[in-house]
């Protein structure tokens, strides 16, 4: 079994009883679940479930264990184990890089020119136990922000959330800059460079800088394109 850093909760059923005293108590991985009581320990009566939350992230498979005893109400009481992992949002898979010339503005579907760049890197998410994740809320974060160009000035872009169905493109663009001048990709790309910062991607939430940090880099601008440079990912 295995649900996901941020789910509210999944729930343990006792099969084949449904009468009598359950009492549930996490004896590993105490620190990355808890019952619904908010507790590592829990005894119903007569109530053959209880609800598991995640407080923090498996490390490795199976590293929560759940021992229930259950005690019928005539005859000996009988103990059972369960064992499951936590999973959680962990890297990013890198994907195309899609540059082209655009005028007017940066928005995605621009006319194609030579005013300025458009730079998309794609990039898909995966979880610890190497599962896409998608349908989930992605966000990012910038730092230290500095200058590479005498004089240069660009504006710096906005942190942008947003909730990603499957995959993602990380927008990197400048159009109408005067200083140095923004220009279409070149061929090859030119090697001159603006200015550029830390960024850091996070998923499971859209509040900046908040979530599970799945990368970081430096988020570089050329006069004729974009790039991430290096990036590491995982972080963890």
């Amino acid at each position: 079994m295995s649900f996901n850093l941020g789910y509210v909760s999944t729930t343990l059923t006792a099969n084949g009883v449904s009468s009598g005293t359950f009492a549930w108590t996490i004896t590993n991985g105490t620190s990355k679940a808890q019952f619904e009581n908010g507790s590592t320990a829990i005894t119903k009566t007569n109530i053959n479930t209880v609800g598991v939350g995640s407080t923090s992230y498996s490390t490795y498979a199976d590293d929560v264990t759940v021992q229930l005893q259950y005690t019928p109400a005539s005859g000996p009481a009988v103990t059972t184990e369960y064992s499951f992992s936590i999973d959680s949002p962990y890297e990013l898979a890198a994907g195309p890089i899609d540059d082209r010339g655009v005028t007017e503005s940066c928005e995605l579907d621009a006319p194609y020119g030579s005013d300025g760049f458009q730079t998309l890197l794609s990039y898909t998410i995966f979880s610890f136990f190497g599962v896409q994740i998608t349908n989930i809320d992605v966000n990012e974060t910038f730092s230290n922000w500095g200058s590479d160009y005498i004089g240069e000035n660009w504006p710096v872009p906005d942190a942008t959330p947003g909730t990603v169905s499957s995959s993602f493109a990380d927008e990197m663009c400048a159009v109408y800059q005067d200083n140095p001048l923004s220009i279409d990709p070149q061929s090859p790309l030119l090697t001159i460079k603006v200015d550029h910062a830390t960024q850091a991607f996070f998923v499971g939430s859209l509040d900046e800088a908040s979530g599970m940090e799945v990368q970081s880099d430096t988020f570089q601008l050329y006069q004729d394109h974009g790039r991430h440079n290096p990036i590491v990912s995982p972080v963890r």
